[in-house]
């Protein structure tokens, strides 16, 4: 594997033409002139119109979410407190909303851009070469092994009082629900977006170093209102975002950082199931 080229300046960024055809604004420039992985055809503006569409969806969606609630019998107050329904709709939300996000960037890449989907948003294979087996077992392994390191530094660093995303674990359907989707959703979505997206904007802007930081710790900040009042814990999130990216950068592919991230949520959720008892004995629940 290739490490990235850390010390050669890359070019400032501007609207990059479509090379399939597209028509684009703003200075020329070449595509190729950035390092392969960071070849997006996207720039800043497509970033912000992205960011507006996202947090106009998510208040769209949570009223409809709410009125559908309350057409069933379930009343705002309800939805505010910690329990099965509030965090039902969490998970309902937080589904569609990435749906959403999803639907778009297809939408922006294969029809404004005219790329592939999955490559150009840095799903590539690793590097020829290199035996893909032993790649998927060290990254699985060291995922593993990455989550016990952070989950003892949690317990060491401790916290103050119950974090916010601790009142989601106080039933069995609830927790299910809450693992299906660290598991599922949340490592294809979150590597999508800002290993995927956001990643090569930013090193492409301000370089590879520069770009693994702010990504990981935009992605650590983006999960402070779950830990809020855990400052150790926010601090140990984005450091778990720095070194997603690193690998992504590392591997030139979003590919590695997906594993790395999928191990580390499988593992989490796995040793808390087997210490509640399959979620039967919850250290979160009101009774």
């Amino acid at each position: 594997m290739n490490t990235p080229d850390v010390n050669r300046p890359l070019p400032q960024d501007s609207e990059p033409p479509d090379e399939a055809g597209a028509t684009q604004t703003g200075p020329p420039i070449t595509l190729r002139e950035y390092p392969p992985d960071l070849q997006v055809p996207w720039s800043w503006r497509d970033l912000f119109v992205l960011l507006a569409v996202t947090a106009g969806c998510y208040i769209l969606l949570s009223f409809v979410l709410v009125l559908s609630f309350y057409f069933h019998g379930v009343s705002l107050d309800a939805l505010q407190k910690p329990g099965a329904t509030r965090s039902l709709f969490v998970v309902l939300n937080t589904l569609a909303l990435s749906a959403v996000v999803m639907a778009f960037l297809f939408i922006s890449i294969r029809f404004r851009f005219r790329r592939a989907f999955w490559r150009t948003l840095g799903w590539r294979p690793f590097d020829p070469g290199v035996p893909r087996s032993i790649v998927s077992a060290a990254l699985v392994l060291g995922g593993t092994i990455f989550a016990i390191i952070i989950g003892l530094a949690s317990n060491a660093v401790g916290k103050n009082s119950r974090l916010p995303i601790e009142t989601y674990f106080q039933d069995r359907q609830s927790t299910l629900l809450l693992m299906a989707m660290g598991i599922l959703v949340a490592p294809l979505v979150e590597e999508t977006i800002f290993r995927g997206y956001l990643y090569p904007l930013l090193a492409r802007s301000f370089g590879v170093p520069t770009g693994v930081l702010v990504t990981g710790a935009l992605f650590g900040l983006l999960h402070a209102e779950q830990l809020w009042g855990g400052w150790g814990q926010i601090a140990l999130l984005i450091l778990v975002g720095i070194v997603f990216t690193y690998v992504r950068a590392l591997t030139h592919t979003v590919l590695a950082s997906y594993i790395l991230h999928l191990s580390y949520n499988t593992y989490l959720f796995a040793v808390f199931y087997i210490s509640t008892g399959g979620f039967r004995h919850l250290p979160f629940s009101p009774s």
